[in-house]
């Protein structure tokens, strides 16, 4: 009768550090998906212009999933710009939209 009692608490115990270490994993996988993206954020991200980049480009990393079109409006919209040509170094804030 004492080794089937063991055995469930070794099934229990097994069955927890299971589901354990599963909501781990999926809370650590979460953190790492964000990346760059700011699409469904409500923080806002500033991006430094790097040699070779562009609003396109910009818009494809942080906006996955949105029209790059409307992304780049939204860009120059949020940041007060009037052309497509950017400055390196300039600092870019990027919101959610």
């Amino acid at each position: 009768m004492k080794t089937i009692h063991f055995k469930r608490i070794k099934q229990k115990v097994k069955g927890v550090a299971i589901l354990g270490s599963a909501v781990f994993f999926l809370v650590l996988s979460t953190s790492f998906l964000g990346g760059n993206e700011v699409y469904g954020s409500h923080e806002t991200a500033v991006v430094v212009v790097q040699p070779g980049d562009t609003l396109w480009s910009i818009a494809k990393t942080h906006y996955p999933g949105k029209d790059v079109h409307e992304a780049i409006h939204h860009i120059k919209k949020s940041n007060g710009l009037s052309s497509a040509k950017l400055q390196i170094g300039t600092e870019l804030r990027l919101s959610a939209f």
